[in-house]
């Protein structure tokens, strides 16, 4: 499980994992400071704590991560997030059915809020668990031999690693869109909350894409039209039970795109002024990590 600055919404994204059935060999690594460890110990969890006082990119923790574990399937988990009773045993289906990585859904934590609905359908518009297709199969599980095979994610980006990494994999082995894989988001639940963080996450989005796809990302007026017009179009595809409170989200959603976009043009400046892409990690085979000596262990790893 990958942690900032000790959260303590790691208490409850631990317990998620430790309820899995079947049980998963679990590690929390928490960069940027704080006692993750004494935190979780006092909320009665006993886990394996990687503490690095550094604040740490993404795929650097992930990277940590997957040299301290053993299980030969690696999930991640953030800590904003919660694991739903059959996250890891759906994944383990798909893979034991032969795929080597499996994207999961997202669904909203906060189902009443309409300030979590709009943020959640601006943010993850194509991770919805209704969506049956044409899914993005992000938050994905990898078989570990696909680490060996291919390196390690780049610890350089500040987002975007994830898409890098399965850029490198042959078709075959890219994620694959799995909606019952269901991972629950905490989202923004007040107005001044929604923006900042729409802002923000458009700002990474640009920063981060700038760097290992080409500049002139549409985040201006008509990537605002585009993207509201999805977000209207993937709220169709929520439970029924849901559909009150996604209706009054929907005013919301202009405003919550707009911050997105404002956030992206601002992302894309700042990537126009950084060097190029750092040549060793254009050559995946320098990071490839040593083998897991006992890859049977357990039958699935969430760090």
């Amino acid at each position: 499980m990958l942690v900032v600055g000790a959260s303590a919404l790691a208490v409850d994204a631990v317990r998620s994992l430790l309820a899995q059935d079947p049980p998963v060999e679990v590690l929390v690594v928490n960069s940027g400071g704080g006692d993750m460890a004494g935190c979780l110990a006092s909320h009665g969890l006993d886990v394996p704590v990687i503490e690095r006082q550094e604040r740490l990119f993404v795929g650097a923790a992930r990277n940590i991560g997957i040299r301290a574990t053993r299980a030969p399937y690696v999930a991640f988990l953030a800590s904003d997030c919660l694991a739903t009773k059959d996250w890891a045993a759906n994944r383990l289906l798909m893979h034991n059915g032969g795929f080597a990585a499996v994207g999961s859904s997202l669904a909203n934590s906060h189902r009443r809020n309409p300030f979590a609905w709009a943020s959640h359908l601006t943010v993850f518009p194509w991770r919805q668990p209704k969506l049956k297709r044409r899914g993005l199969p992000y938050g994905a599980s990898y078989d570990r031999g696909l680490f060996a095979e291919f390196g390690y994610f780049r610890e350089d980006l500040r987002i975007g690693e994830d898409s890098e990494f399965n850029g490198r994999l042959p078709d075959d082995k890219k994620p694959v869109w799995q909606p019952k894989v269901v991972t629950i988001h905490r989202n923004p639940t007040n107005p001044v909350a929604l923006l900042r963080d729409s802002y923000a996450r458009g700002r990474r989005a640009a920063e981060g894409r700038g760097e290992f796809t080409a500049s002139g990302l549409p985040f201006g007026f008509h990537g605002w039209q585009r993207r509201t017009a999805i977000a209207f179009r993937m709220s169709r595809h929520v439970a029924r039970r849901d559909r009150r409170y996604v209706r009054l989200a929907l005013p919301v959603i202009p405003f919550a795109t707009a911050a997105y976009c404002i956030g992206a043009e601002r992302g894309k400046r700042s990537a126009r002024k950084r060097g190029p892409v750092p040549e060793a990690y254009t050559q995946h085979a320098a990071h490839r990590p040593k083998p897991a000596s006992d890859p049977q262990r357990q039958p699935g790893a969430a760090e």
